[in-house]
């Protein structure tokens, strides 16, 4: 059953999936259309979903289910995982590089870095830790929407900044 993303309860379990580049108009489109069909007949166990999506900054997409009509199954969750899988060879983007991580300079610009071009930007004084990055381990709504963006410090990413970088915040 598909509802709107806006109107499911911040307690939904989310998923979160980030392209290794930008989305171009003509994939979200496509994403969009195949994960509302998608959300609509997606079941466990016989039971529908209350479920939804969202295309987000070019780069992200978030899938959650209100389970306190039905719970998500281990089977249900291998259909989404397997659809993302497909979507990510149809469309030419991998979904599922997670030594990946997309920053947000002070300007707004984003950037999706591998985890060694991470490094480098680090070390070229290209990130601090009040720069922001989006954090894909959030688990329900309620923390996608309020800590999905969050400053660098505060995930497990500090480790690559020094000791002096981070006591300067």
């Amino acid at each position: 059953m598909f509802y709107q993303f806006q109107r499911l309860p911040n307690h939904a379990r989310v998923w979160v999936y980030q392209s290794d580049q930008a989305l171009t108009t003509i994939q979200v489109s496509v994403l969009n259309d195949r994960l509302k069909a998608f959300c609509v007949d997606w079941t466990a166990h016989n039971n529908n979903l209350m479920a939804s999506f969202e295309v987000k900054d070019d780069y992200f997409v978030a899938i959650a289910v209100d389970e306190s009509g039905a719970a998500a199954s281990g089977c249900s969750v291998d259909k989404m995982v397997r659809l993302m899988q497909a979507l990510g060879q149809e469309l030419g983007v991998n979904f599922f590089d997670r030594l990946r991580t997309v920053t947000i300079s002070a300007n707004g610009q984003r950037q999706s870095l591998t985890l060694s071009e991470f490094q480098k930007a680090i070390k070229a004084g290209g990130l601090v830790p009040s720069d922001m990055v989006y954090d894909n381990l959030v688990t329900n709504l309620g923390q996608y929407r309020d800590q999905h963006q969050k400053p660098l410090y505060q995930t497990w990413l500090a480790k690559y900044f020094g000791q002096e970088q981070l006591a300067e915040i």
